[in-house]
């Protein structure tokens, strides 16, 4: 998903929740929204470059809050997140929130906030939830599943978070 479709999708989502997020031209956050930093960006974000934005405008604003296409986190990243969340709450006293924009259809998509947190939390259990049981699958049906499927944990990842977008009753459909 690109940069501007994640823009316009979370822009016509604060608008549908009565939230006014205010848009910005030039350098600096995407948004600003009750003084706090809203950066979006596109599923094949620059993670590096991105990281040092979050961090900069979590302290230079009363927060921050990332807009994220659903594909857009792998492992790596998800666990620098949920790192620099726990340091700015618990050493800065800042907020940091994850918005997760997921495709539906081309003009349908949907939206979820999550705490780094939560999200970290809730997305491991997930994942493992989702694997076979020793009563659905044999020993070797069962190392085969654990190899492949854990061979990418990046696919199941962004597998996970997408269908906790889509099919969580506290997510907002969104139309374009």
């Amino acid at each position: 998903m690109e940069e501007e479709e994640v823009r316009e999708v979370i822009s016509r989502y604060f608008k549908q929740i009565n939230k006014k997020a205010i848009p910005r031209k030039g350098a600096g956050p995407d948004f600003l929204c009750e003084g706090v930093a809203v950066e979006t960006k596109p599923t094949n974000l620059d993670f590096e470059r991105a990281f040092d934005q979050y961090a900069n405008y979590a302290l230079q604003y009363a927060g921050l809050w990332i807009v994220l296409p659903e594909d857009a986190l792998d492992t790596r990243s998800l666990f620098r997140l949920y790192l620099m969340d726990r340091v700015l709450s618990e050493k800065h006293s800042r907020q940091v929130k994850l918005y997760v924009v997921a495709k539906q259809t081309e003009n349908e998509y949907f939206v979820r906030e999550f705490s780094i947190k939560d999200l970290f939390l809730e997305v491991i259990p997930k994942i493992a939830d989702s694997f076979s049981s020793q009563h659905q699958i044999q020993p070797a049906e069962a190392i085969q599943e654990i190899i492949s499927r854990l061979s990418d944990p990046d696919t199941e990842i962004r597998s996970t978070i997408s269908k906790m977008v889509k099919d969580h009753y506290l997510s907002t459909k969104i139309s374009l």
